[in-house]
């Protein structure tokens, strides 16, 4: 029972995401699921499992992903994200 609902709430992540929404309120819905086919407590799920747990990641990877998204922020602003993706465009559509 409990490994379904991991495999449950994996495909609710990786569809939800996939869509569009935003991972935050995705992965505490993926949370709640695991949560409760595996018959915890909610409360001190979210308290005692998952706020450390992502308070920890976020820390660990903010800097990484504020270089990331100016990084990108510049690519997009100079032309540069075009420029680079016809260049591959181009590179696979030789190969064809």
């Amino acid at each position: 029972m409990g490994a379904m609902g991991l495999l449950i709430a994996l495909a609710i992540l990786v569809v939800m995401v996939f869509k569009g929404y935003h991972v935050l309120p995705v992965s505490l819905f993926a949370s709640l699921v695991i949560f409760l086919f595996n018959r915890f407590d909610i409360w001190p799920g979210f308290m005692d499992g998952y706020a450390p747990a992502m308070t920890g990641f976020i820390a660990n990877y903010l800097i990484m992903f504020l270089l990331g998204s100016l990084v990108g922020e510049l690519l997009s602003k100079s032309g540069a994200a075009s420029s680079i993706a016809e260049k591959f465009g181009s590179i696979i559509s030789v190969g064809e």
